[in-house]
């Protein structure tokens, strides 16, 4: 059986609050939650599978409102993960079973 390698890539969606209150989100030089970008996210994919066409990489954003469906900008954005090469996207953190998309 073939080994199958399994990146899991974390992020969290951005919130003015989060990051004035509480200096929520990683930088260049301090450590915190990542921020939820295609565009790094994909630029993070794009050397993983530059590395190894045949891993397998999955977004794992923390997103939407609480007890809430999903939002417009989800669906963009979990397109957007697709678009520049993550394989699934599974979202969390609403406190309830959102839609699911294939």
């Amino acid at each position: 059986m073939p080994l199958v390698i399994l990146v899991v890539i974390g992020a969290f969606e951005y919130r003015s609050s989060y990051d004035e209150n509480y200096d929520w989100y990683a930088s260049d030089t301090t450590p915190g939650a990542y921020t939820l970008s295609a565009r790094d996210i994909g630029a993070q994919v794009a050397a993983i599978k530059d590395a190894d066409p045949d891993v397998f990489v999955v977004a794992f954003p923390h997103w939407g409102s609480n007890y809430d469906w999903k939002t417009s900008d989800q669906t963009e954005m979990g397109h957007d993960l697709i678009d520049c090469g993550v394989d699934m996207v599974i979202g969390h953190g609403t406190h309830m079973l959102q839609e699911v998309e294939l």
